[in-house]
């Protein structure tokens, strides 16, 4: 079901599918400018997924854990399950999944996830509340993967836009071998004058994995207007920049808790780089903020 919040500055949508954004637009904006992507199956099927429990794809799609084996799927189950709405308002919603006999075949705990949006002026604070309602401890990943327009307006191509890190010189990005598993080989990308122009090329490797920032914030501008969003993700260490390698009108900006599987690790869970670790009856909060402009 598609609910809708609203404050004096944002209109947005999101979906109990998955806690998904599906628009994110400015309230009386005169050119009706959509900044979230809107879904072409026959480019990419999705718009802005969750993933949880983990990040991307797992060796043979499994994984280890107390000497059992799971099979999982890329990026986790949350983003096909229906959340319950616990509460809303005008400007801010909860969206609720609980463990069930379905995520316990590829997922053994039990747990409470929260996903929630806020707005605040041009704001939107997406929070992630992660509750182990079980007796073990519990590992788990928890990713974005909002899919940002790239044609804001008619006449523009994705040549006209750019990713702007501040206070950065230069970047490194992991790389990953032909099965899209990490490798331990990063590679340097220089910026010009802090930014990212964006391009086919640029993604010919598949995404750029990244950490180590000046400041946990990346901005996505063009040329030619003055429009844009900003992402800002202290409680992340990675971010991910995907399009497919095409001439496509979208770019993802993605927030990672860890990183998706190594091609140096094994497949136990609880040694996946960076995987979080929830003590039973404890909860954990990570926030990131979408800022439209």
């Amino acid at each position: 079901m598609i609910f809708e919040l609203q404050n004096s500055k944002l209109l947005v949508k999101a979906d109990s599918i998955g806690a998904e954004l599906k628009s994110i637009k400015r309230v009386n904006d005169s050119e009706d400018i959509e900044y979230l992507w809107q879904l072409n199956p026959k480019v990419w099927e999705r718009q802005a997924p969750l993933l949880f429990p983990v990040i991307g794809r797992l060796k043979d799609e499994e994984y280890t854990y107390d000497g059992q084996t799971y099979k999982i799927g890329i990026h986790g189950f949350a983003r096909f399950k229906d959340f319950i709405v616990e509460r809303i308002s005008e400007d801010e919603i909860n969206f609720v999944l609980q463990d069930d006999e379905d995520t316990i075949t590829e997922y053994p705990f039990k747990f409470k996830f929260t996903v929630s949006y806020k707005l605040n002026g041009m704001d939107i604070i997406k929070s992630h509340k992660v509750e182990n309602t079980g007796n073990q401890i519990m590992p788990y990943e928890i990713g974005g993967h909002e899919g940002y327009n790239l044609t804001l307006f008619n006449n523009e191509k994705m040549e006209d836009y750019y990713l702007e890190f501040p206070k950065m010189n230069s970047l490194e990005t992991y790389t990953t071998d032909e099965n899209i598993m990490i490798n331990r080989k990063k590679l340097s990308i220089k910026l010009e004058d802090t930014r990212i122009y964006l391009s086919p090329e640029v993604f010919k490797n598949d995404a750029l994995i990244l950490d180590k920032f000046a400041i946990n914030k990346v901005k996505l501008r063009n040329t030619k207007n003055s429009r844009g969003i900003d992402v800002e993700f202290h409680d992340f260490k990675y971010l991910g920049l995907w399009t497919k390698y095409m001439r496509s009108n979208y770019v993802c900006i993605e927030p990672w808790s860890s990183l998706p599987d190594c091609n140096y690790l094994g497949k136990e869970f609880k040694l996946k780089q960076d995987v979080r670790l929830l003590e039973p009856g404890s909860d954990e909060k990570l926030s990131y903020t979408i800022t439209v402009i």
